[in-house]
């Protein structure tokens, strides 16, 4: 466990996060200006959804615990409606989506190594050969998902509905990882329960808008 470490691939993944969001608003001229309001409210509440969605894990599971990393799920919905609160209060009509579609990914590629400096989001006990101290190195594992969405959706960013993509890719990546992290061993059906909505919502909208992969 190195706190520093931890800290400072945390900074580097909310950098290379905005950067690759502005990258993308550019290459579609988006007005940078409004982009940066959506984004800092997003990020903002999807934050605090984050910490209120851990602590209501923490109580709901019977931890005593709740410090410690943040709750993606909670926190990926409280952006999600975070931003739909800031293009309505600038009237944004046109999409923000991709964006969120390359950034969120190419973030947690690199957030996920802090995680694993911060001793959080550990797995289970395994005895496979790449087990990393007798368990699963689950944040390796979400790290090297998060880089392969982000691949995929920088290959595909002009010919599919992305965001529909990012999320179900997420899904996918969240239900296969998630019954070998230990803090799921309380409610395991949760978090991957909620992913099946997720993966449904994106599978419909892909195919609604006849751009399926």
């Amino acid at each position: 466990m190195n706190t520093a470490l931890g800290v400072g691939f945390n900074v580097l993944a909310f950098t290379v996060g905005a950067l690759v969001y502005f990258w993308e608003a550019r290459r579609r001229n988006m007005n940078l200006s409004k982009m940066r309001e959506v984004a800092m409210l997003g990020a903002l509440i999807g934050v605090v959804a984050a910490s209120v969605g851990q602590w209501g894990y923490a109580v709901f599971s019977g931890s005593h615990s709740v410090g410690g990393g943040r709750t993606i799920v909670a926190g990926v919905l409280g952006g999600w409606l975070g931003v739909e609160i800031a293009k309505r209060r600038l009237g944004i009509r046109e999409s923000t989506g991709p964006l969120w579609a390359l950034a969120l990914p190419a973030g947690e590629a690199i957030g996920r190594i802090g995680c694993w400096f911060h001793g959080c989001c550990y797995g289970k006990v395994c005895s496979l050969p790449w087990a990393i101290n007798g368990r699963h190195p689950t944040q390796f594992y979400l790290s090297i998902a998060a880089m392969a969405s982000f691949g995929l959706i920088w290959w595909l960013k002009d010919r599919v509905d992305v965001f529909a993509l990012s999320l179900l890719l997420w899904s996918i990546g969240r239900i296969i990882i998630e019954p070998l992290r230990e803090s799921s061993t309380p409610t395991p059906w949760l978090v991957p329960s909620i992913c099946v909505v997720v993966a449904t919502y994106a599978t419909i909208r892909l195919v609604r808008s006849k751009q399926v992969v």
